[in-house]
């Protein structure tokens, strides 16, 4: 029982209210499951979309501790980038328990994250969505990657046409990559097939590339590569079946 009342009393000290404030804004931090920003869940991050250099953060609600406290700007992108930044805490009333966190840097467009007390706290500092538009407007982006997250974004936005139009765009890429990664698989196999000088091993390296390219023929059916790939297998024939 003492452990029970005493487990009730620590988590009744731990509960403390986060906001980011600048200027006339102050907009609380939400929950987070961890730190890794789950692009299916983004539409439930609060956003800070107008802010400036005197951006804070204000804990309300116990003593904090500072040293358990860390911030960190994680960036909403296909792959996820993690930059820290040198806190500034400072109690500011005296009778409450008020405390302002400033930073060395405010990076615009990412997530803040805070960890404390092994829970992590998040807002997005921008329009979220127009975070993902240009984020999905980068042509050099990896496509299946990006083909993945816009994916993941359209659980959290569904009805977002931007978004649907930049899905149907990120999925032709991620097929065309696939497709000519198996272009470049088949051409190394024929290669292979063409310098190999054993009649045993010349065989079986026709008959693997054969394989290849007819599997590439039923996948890709209207692929413009679909001439070259059938060259390629007459050629195989020929050698299989004189």
């Amino acid at each position: 029982m003492r452990l029970l009342l005493l487990l009730g009393l620590l988590l009744s000290q731990l509960s403390a209210d986060f906001y980011i404030v600048s200027a006339n804004e102050r907009v609380k931090l939400a929950p987070m499951p961890s730190g890794k920003i789950d692009f299916k869940t983004l539409d439930t991050l609060p956003q800070l979309k107008s802010y400036d250099k005197e951006l804070y953060l204000e804990s309300v609600g116990e003593e904090l501790n500072h040293r358990h406290a860390n911030t960190r700007f994680a960036t909403i992108g296909v792959t996820q980038y993690n930059y820290t930044v040198t806190e500034y805490t400072e109690k500011v009333s005296y009778t409450q328990d008020i405390y302002h966190t400033s930073y060395d840097k405010i990076l615009p467009g990412h997530v803040l994250e805070l960890f404390y007390h092994n829970n992590w706290y998040g807002i997005v500092l921008g329009d979220t969505k127009e975070i993902l538009y240009s984020l999905f407007d980068d042509e050099g982006l990896d496509a299946k990657k990006a083909y993945a997250k816009v994916k993941e974004a359209r659980v959290a936005y569904p009805d977002d046409a931007k978004l649907k139009a930049y899905e149907k765009y990120w999925q032709k890429k991620s097929a065309l990559a696939d497709e000519v990664a198996k272009a470049e698989e088949i051409k190394e196999s024929y290669a292979a097939f063409i310098d190999t000088k054993s009649p045993s091993a010349k065989r079986f390296a026709a008959m693997q590339t054969k394989a290849q390219i007819e599997a590439f023929q039923t996948a890709f059916s209207s692929s413009e590569l679909q001439p070259s790939m059938q060259e390629l297998l007459n050629e195989v024939d020929a050698y299989l079946h004189p």
